[in-house]
């Protein structure tokens, strides 16, 4: 997960629906990275284009003097492969997995069928694919950008909107709210792991409660580039307070633990 996060950080932290939510098309992935790192830190995530890498890498450390050492593929060739039909499909699958696994409870939260996921999903991977592959035009200026971010966000918007209907607030809510819900279910295998296992009451009671926070946060804490599931002490110490009715002292404590190395993953990598 580290190399994905190393892979991810040129782009922003979480969806939005203002103007600046058109820069971070592709911006889930990287807080999704930041997040599940905390859980998963021992199992490494490679893209596509990363892969490849590490095998041209890989192939270097068997050459001989017969076999001239073959250097590593440069950006832009990586780009191009990352550009062509065969490099748009595994970007997608990559993306989808990725997505998959970082936005739990979707279908409750939104009232989706199986199918209904699928296509959300889907959809949603076609829409990160599309940035990672579009290369800004050369010398684009400041207004030329905006305008083009613009229609990005604008062309993401409708095509949500056509997918979902009147379930499109419902998503808008949850990609404001995701961060504390992963959070709550890497909470959960952490506390699974230490033989403090959360009630299924307790975990949904939980969830409701750091929903609300969050909410307050998102109107109060609203960036120049949105809002970011930032874990500022002062932030940290809410979201304890207000888990504290529905865990145990070592409960909270891991909670604790949990925020904290989240908050300096996230800081280390924005440092980047």
């Amino acid at each position: 997960m580290v190399i994905a996060l190393a892979a991810l950080i040129g782009v922003n932290l979480h969806f939005q629906r203002e103007l600046e939510a058109g820069r971070q098309q592709i911006g889930v992935l990287t807080s999704q990275a930041h997040e599940s790192q905390a859980a998963t830190v021992a199992s490494p995530v490679k893209t596509p284009a990363q892969t490849s890498t590490v095998a041209d890498q890989a192939s270097q450390q068997v050459a001989s003097p017969d076999n001239p050492v073959r250097q590593p593929p440069s950006a832009a060739s990586m780009l191009a492969q990352m550009q062509s039909p065969e490099g748009k499909a595994r970007t997608k699958a990559w993306l989808r997995s990725m997505l998959e696994n970082s936005l739990p409870d979707l279908d409750q939260v939104l009232g989706l069928t199986t199918a209904e996921k699928d296509e959300l999903l889907d959809l949603l991977a076609t829409q990160q694919t599309r940035g990672v592959t579009t290369l800004a035009p050369e010398n684009e200026s400041a207004q030329e950008s905006e305008e083009r971010y613009q229609r990005r966000y604008d062309t993401r918007v409708a095509e949500l909107q056509a997918l979902l209907g009147s379930k499109y607030p419902r998503w808008q809510d949850y990609e404001d709210t995701v961060s504390v819900r992963r959070e709550v279910r890497d909470l959960r295998v952490a506390l699974d792991a230490a033989g403090l296992a959360l009630a299924q009451t307790q975990e949904r009671a939980l969830v409701d409660a750091l929903v609300e926070v969050q909410r307050g946060f998102n109107l109060t804490d609203r960036t120049p580039t949105g809002v970011v599931a930032r874990r500022t002490p002062k932030n940290i110490q809410l979201l304890l307070s207000a888990a504290t009715p529905y865990l145990s002292m070592q409960q909270l404590d891991e909670y604790q633990a949990l925020l904290e190395r989240r908050r300096a993953i996230i800081e280390a990598a924005q440092a980047l």
